[in-house]
């Protein structure tokens, strides 16, 4: 795509002799090259941005004045291009409408998936050397994208996520994973899952963490590329699944090179994805405010409203539990309550940071573990060993596939002092032992059934020590 953009600039360079002002054009891509290879053909495209900008030099040749002339084209997959045109100083009334016309009334043209994006900047003679305004103001894609998305009902956001996910994210993740070399089976196996769709019929988790592919495909990524728990992200995301997204994407943006396919679509899911989660927060306080008043039947019934609309929230389902069980007079009603709301809890999120009773040392060390979580990340000097923290939490948490994803990058990126030459390695393969995988542990030497049998010695050495353990009388 940039070597065909350069030739059209170049082709931009010469100027009409007969034309009442010059014009000089230049254009700039806000669409990634790694995505625009996907989701456009080239060679037609770039014909049609040459059409595109020979009509916009057409139409300037006839504007008087120095002027400075942004035209910002974003091409869809389902609909007519939207065009956006600016100046300073402004165009004649005329000028502005014979251009806007004649771009409109150009061959339409359409991606393949997600929107392909550029600007066209024009100096008319001399530009603008005055600090002024664009009239109209120019609308950029992604704002203008983001401001019909928070318009969006709370339901619709969340089908829109998914859309997105379906029809334009995963394909283009699953082009890339399927173009990988055949010695790479295991990222060429979650390419075809992607391409298939498999995961709308399947769990997540059984095309992901007990898929021994998923390891496999984990493995063959260079460093820097997050491609493999970014598929499984998405898959999440398009499943409404937010908890488990929102823990992987977390991490990946620690761990992912800047031009790497991931990296170009993080912002954009993080945007989206904060002001899902200001939703949910504003709509859950709401009713612990009613929680708060001693209103719990209207608490409940507002949380079984929301349930509708955001049914894996952990903490949505929580806070419906703890208003619900708020009713209860009984203490073995409130336990049963709790023994089936924590199913559901933690389905959503198996990290969910809070658990409502401890009998025994275990349970209290595991409950404070999970509140351990909200401590994290807090400070940069601290990041390498919350990391390896946050990888262990997990592990006792048994959401070993979480773990395995921690242990892994831990093992590829931070040198051993970092987790005190522990076998993170061992910790690693152990966790896909758990998850069923008994192929991945082939590939490396060592006496693994040892091995795992010390990870779960540490563990509970370490358990055993805690002062929270060591507070209860009934050690399990």
């Amino acid at each position: 795509m940039k070597k065909l953009i350069s030739l059209l600039l170049i082709c931009l360079g010469s100027l009409w002799a007969f034309a009442q002002s010059e014009v000089e054009l230049t254009i700039q891509l806000f669409t990634p090259d790694l995505i625009g290879q996907v989701t456009v053909d080239q060679e037609p495209f770039i014909t049609w941005m040459g059409t595109v900008t020979n009509t916009i030099e057409a139409n300037l040749k006839e504007e008087e004045g120095d002027k400075e002339v942004i035209v910002v084209v974003s091409v869809h997959r389902d609909k007519a291009p939207s065009i956006s045109v600016g100046a300073r100083p402004k165009l004649s009334k005329g000028g502005m409408k014979k251009l806007t016309d004649a771009l409109a009334n150009l061959a339409e043209q359409h991606t393949k998936f997600t929107d392909y994006s550029f600007a066209v900047m024009a100096k008319v003679n001399k530009g603008c050397d005055q600090e002024l305004e664009f009239e109209p103001a120019i609308s950029y894609p992604q704002k203008t994208e983001m401001e019909a998305f928070k318009k969006l009902e709370p339901a619709d956001k969340i089908k829109e996520i998914s859309i997105w996910m379906k029809e334009e994210v995963i394909p283009i993740v699953a082009y890339y994973e399927n173009r990988a070399e055949d010695q790479f089976e295991g990222v060429r196996s979650m390419g075809e899952i992607l391409k298939q769709q498999k995961y709308l019929k399947a769990r997540v988790e059984d095309l992901t963490e007990n898929n021994p592919d998923y390891w496999r495909a984990t493995m063959e990524m260079s460093q820097g590329n997050q491609i493999i728990p970014f598929t499984k992200a998405c898959m999440y995301l398009a499943d409404g699944a937010f908890d488990k997204a929102n823990h992987l994407l977390f991490v990946i943006r620690f761990f992912s090179d800047n031009e790497s396919l991931p990296a170009l679509f993080l912002d954009e899911i993080s945007a989206k994805m904060e002001v899902v989660n200001d939703e949910i927060t504003s709509a859950i306080n709401q009713g612990i405010a009613l929680h708060d008043q001693g209103k719990y039947k209207e608490a409940v019934s507002h949380y079984n409203k929301l349930l509708k609309v955001f049914p894996n929230s952990a903490w949505l389902n929580y806070e419906h539990y703890f208003s619900g069980a708020a009713q209860m007079k009984d203490e073995d009603k409130q336990n049963d309550a709790w023994t089936a709301s924590k199913k559901v809890i933690y389905t959503c999120d198996p990290l969910y940071p809070v658990n409502v009773r401890a009998s025994t040392g275990k349970e209290g060390y595991l409950l404070f573990r999970r509140q351990e979580i909200n401590s994290l990340f807090k400070k940069k000097e601290d990041l390498k060993s919350d990391f390896v923290k946050y990888a262990d939490i997990a592990l006792e948490l048994e959401d070993y596939g979480f773990a395995a994803q921690l242990y892994w990058l831990i093992l590829s990126y931070f040198a051993k002092e970092d987790y005190d030459n522990r076998n993170i390695l061992a910790h690693y393969l152990y966790c896909l032992d758990k998850l069923g995988d008994t192929e991945s542990v082939k590939n490396f030497k060592g006496d693994f059934p040892e091995e795992f049998a010390k990870v779960e010695a540490e563990r509970r050495r370490v358990m055993e020590e805690s002062p929270t353990y060591k507070a209860f009388g009934k050690p399990e």
